[in-house]
């Protein structure tokens, strides 16, 4: 796929950037708590609630603070805490945009 063709679009300023490939690595969890147990046979689904981003002092990557909660099928939170991701960015030039 082209990054041109990408999805994955990062709104900064005045300018849109691309993702290339959506994540180059996780960066680890945060503050990551076990609420309640998860049980065999539970539907288990994820709501992530993006809470920071930036541009890396490259300028060629970028670091998206997420929240993440694990709820079950009564949606009871079972765990929840961060995990940051790190993407590589793409800068279209002019006549792409």
């Amino acid at each position: 796929m082209e990054p041109s063709e990408s999805p994955w679009r990062w709104a900064s300023q005045d300018r849109i950037i691309h993702f290339v490939e959506p994540i180059v690595g996780a960066l680890g969890l945060q503050d990551w708590t076990f609420a309640a147990p998860l049980f065999i046979g539970e539907t288990v689904h994820v709501e992530v609630e993006i809470v920071g981003k930036r541009i890396t002092s490259r300028g060629d990557r970028g670091i998206v603070q997420r929240k993440l909660s694990l709820l079950n099928q009564i949606d009871a939170l079972l765990q929840h805490g961060r995990a940051d991701v790190m993407l590589q960015l793409f800068h279209p030039t002019i006549s792409e945009r």
